[in-house]
């Protein structure tokens, strides 16, 4: 079975997001690390993404490669605090 990186990348963050829900169950407080996220998802299935991340609560950190196009500045409708380069 064949799979775009895209595809691939939908899988393990829906994996990921079962684990934190067990997790939560539990009442354990979840921490998640996302590297590279964002980058080969389309704008919709994007902002899915950072709606349901948001509404997990618990920690979120990811990162991305800095766009300035219309895609990323659509972070600040999620309320999210971002570094925009690191020092």
């Amino acid at each position: 079975m064949f799979s775009s990186r895209g595809q691939q990348k939908l899988i393990v963050f829906l994996l990921k997001m079962a684990q934190v829900v067990f997790l939560k169950k539990q009442g354990r407080v979840t921490t998640f690390l996302l590297d590279d996220f964002l980058t080969d998802f389309d704008p919709h299935i994007m902002q899915q993404l950072l709606f349901v991340c948001k509404r997990m609560g618990g920690q979120l950190i990811f990162t991305a490669p800095l766009v300035q196009n219309d895609n990323f500045l659509k972070l600040k409708r999620y309320k999210l605090n971002y570094l925009s380069k690191l020092a």
